[in-house]
């Protein structure tokens, strides 16, 4: 996630919401202790069955979470709904039933949520993305990312207008090595403008869903990461972003310092072997503050129109694990 090093803690008056399926759902106060109930849909057991596994949100403890106690939580949900007008707000999802960080390896598997970023104008970044964070870390600590140590996989970085996947390879898995801050993407805005959008094929002010694939050199979980493609999908229609591969990345990146020097393919490859994190995240000033995201002010989605509240809030719901499954393309 490209994001200054020094905006890392959340300040303001941030709040969460946890999406539910009851009106009448009970809410409580949030502060960075408290797990709360997250779970999601793994369905790539040797048996085919889908399991839902007992996982929560945590926040990022740092920066001032006596500002957030108004914050509410709505018990009865399938996804997360949220909005900041401070620099970031950050959490994680947690394995309550071994009080760890749920690990994901997304090797030959998708992965898939719905999304919605309607209310998210452009300067603003609503991301969902996966970093070789630590397990035995504390709860709540231990953020790291592809601007310093940690390889990172953005699988959702957008607004109404954009919203981009990319790989942050690192060229060692134990912090030690040197990541690519720039890393290899894919972006709506730069892509395929006139099929995701507010009022496109796929409409970004109504709820959709993402489902990312993950292909190995073998067709398995052992084989070498080769190639990630990206769908977009809402009712009966589907678009596909360029795919993500190796030969995309090295003719895509040649004029990119990093790529070449910090694992490439196979950095990324080898951090989901040993697994990764799933953060959620909401940052942004507005304005061209994410130009490198939506293309700032100089997109003629980026007006007044987009995005009629502060900030803007974004909702995740219905996460899942999956067997690679046939997608077909609709545009």
């Amino acid at each position: 996630m490209f994001i200054a090093t020094t905006s890392f803690a959340l300040l303001g008056l941030a709040s969460f919401t946890l999406v539910g399926s009851s009106p009448a759902a009970q809410y409580q106060k949030l502060d960075s202790r408290q797990v709360l109930d997250l779970p999601y849909q793994r369905c790539d057991t040797h048996n085919g069955k889908c399991e839902k596994r007992s996982t929560g949100f945590i926040l990022d403890v740092g920066g001032n979470y006596t500002r957030i106690s108004d914050a509410k939580i709505e018990k009865t949900f399938n996804g997360i709904k949220f909005n900041t007008p401070g620099p970031v707000v950050r959490g994680y999802l947690f394995d309550k039933d071994v009080n760890e960080y749920e690990i994901f390896r997304l090797k030959n598997r998708q992965f898939s949520f719905d999304v919605n970023i309607a209310s998210v104008r452009c300067g603003y970044n609503a991301a969902l993305f996966f970093s070789q964070m630590d397990v035995e870390d504390k709860p709540g600590t231990g953020y790291c990312d592809g601007q310093n140590v940690c390889n990172e996989m953005d699988i959702f970085e957008g607004n109404a207008a954009a919203s981009a996947a990319v790989l942050h390879p690192c060229n060692a898995t134990d912090k030690t090595g040197k990541c690519d801050p720039w890393g290899c993407g894919v972006n709506t805005n730069t892509h395929i403008p006139t099929l995701v959008g507010p009022k496109r094929h796929i409409d970004t002010q109504k709820t959709y869903t993402v489902t990312t694939q993950f292909f190995t050199s073998n067709n398995k979980v052992n084989g070498e990461l080769v190639a990630v493609k990206q769908f977009a999908s809402q009712g009966k229609k589907t678009v596909a972003l360029p795919t993500l591969s190796i030969d995309y990345c090295n003719q895509q990146e040649a004029g990119n310092p990093y790529w070449n020097v910090t694992g490439e393919f196979p950095g990324i490859s080898r951090s989901w072997d040993i697994g990764q994190v799933l953060i959620f995240a909401f940052w942004g000033s507005g304005g061209d503050s994410m130009s490198w995201l939506d293309g700032g002010l100089a997109n003629p989605r980026c007006n007044q129109t987009l995005g009629k509240s502060a900030t803007g809030e974004v909702t995740f719901a219905n996460i899942k694990v999956d067997f690679i499954r046939k997608i077909t393309v609709s545009a």
